[in-house]
């Protein structure tokens, strides 16, 4: 599985290079990102709504919620989506915050997610844009709803859909960065599982009612499905190759002093903290940062109650460069 990624990400980078509309994306990431949108998918189906909409390198930046949960109140999901929406803040350019349910999703649901989401206030003055998919048939419809809703931005997603999505390969869960120019690498088996937030960091479980008791009884859940073992991976990205970019999230967490915002601050300092205690000495650039966050993840996961690590592998697969797409080893 991790030979298969390595190389599947190599063809991402020769496609990028020979795709004139790809290639012109990467020249663009090599400066930096103006995201339009800010995604929010569930763990299942990120990967897939980047490919069901088309959204190519530096089109949308991504944050995370659990399926069939509503996404919590602002405070109590810092991670999965405060974070993600806080840095998202600072772009210049918001068409619109695109939520996606599952077709069949309790209503109850949607409309929690939407006041929660509408009451972040770094949401404030983006339209929402709340999608209902059915994945196997590639259908989607909009969801009526009263928080800044814009139907031109909600036509021209649903206009962009006109395939059927790869299937998910649901023993393997890629954690991976919000940032636009970063995508969850494919599999031979599919599409896999993903979480997409700043660092593409998880939390320690709290014992809250909060976005750790949601991945808590989603863990639960996932690794009980099917015979096989699960993959836990975690890839950060920065700069591997010249033309590339650092990590924003990690470069920002070498000095969280710099960093300002009600939401963004206090991720960015976890991050911090986190991967400290991890160091001697501090490190010497963004990406040696995200090696050490790489073993603060993985002591949070075991964190979780539900978490087995007889049932539940998790990996650290060298580093995605934020340009190419391409996965290289880096240690």
């Amino acid at each position: 599985m991790i030979n298969e990624l390595i190389e599947i990400s190599k063809a991402t980078r020769v496609e990028r290079k020979n795709n004139p509309i790809l290639r012109e994306k990467m020249n663009i990431a090599a400066n930096g990102q103006q995201p339009r949108f800010l995604l929010i998918s569930s763990i299942k189906r990120g990967a897939q709504d980047l490919q069901l909409f088309d959204l190519k390198q530096g089109d949308a930046f991504s944050g995370t919620r659990v399926p069939g949960r509503s996404i919590p109140e602002s405070d109590k999901t810092p991670i999965f989506f405060s974070g993600p929406a806080a840095y998202n803040e600072h772009f210049p350019e918001k068409n619109g915050i695109v939520i996606t349910f599952e077709h069949d999703e309790d209503d109850a649901v949607i409309e929690a997610s939407l006041k929660n989401v509408s009451e972040n206030p770094d949401t404030k003055g983006i339209p929402i844009v709340a999608l209902k998919i059915n994945y196997n048939s590639g259908e989607v419809s909009p969801h009526s709803h009263s928080y800044h809703r814009n139907q031109a931005v909600e036509q021209h997603l649903i206009s962009r859909a006109t395939t059927i999505p790869t299937t998910v390969n649901d023993d393997v869960m890629i954690l991976v960065c919000s940032d636009s120019r970063v995508h969850p690498p494919l599999t031979y088996a599919g599409l896999p599982y993903a979480i997409q937030t700043l660092g593409g960091h998880v939390p320690a479980y709290t014992g809250d009612d909060d976005e750790t008791a949601q991945f808590n009884a989603f863990l639960e859940t996932w690794q009980a499905t099917g015979g096989s073992k699960k993959y836990i991976v975690f890839i950060p990205h920065g700069k591997i190759e010249e033309e590339g970019q650092h990590c924003g999230a990690g470069k920002a967490s070498l000095n969280p002093s710099d960093v300002h915002g009600t939401y963004l601050r206090p991720v960015i300092e976890t991050l911090n903290q986190e991967a400290s205690s991890f160091e001697d000495e501090p490190p010497e650039s963004p990406e040696k940062r995200l090696l050490s966050l790489a073993e603060a993840i993985k002591k949070n996961l075991s964190t979780y109650p539900a978490y087995d690590e007889s049932k539940i592998e998790v990996i650290r697969l060298g580093m995605i460069d934020t340009v190419t797409g391409e996965i290289k080893d880096f240690d």
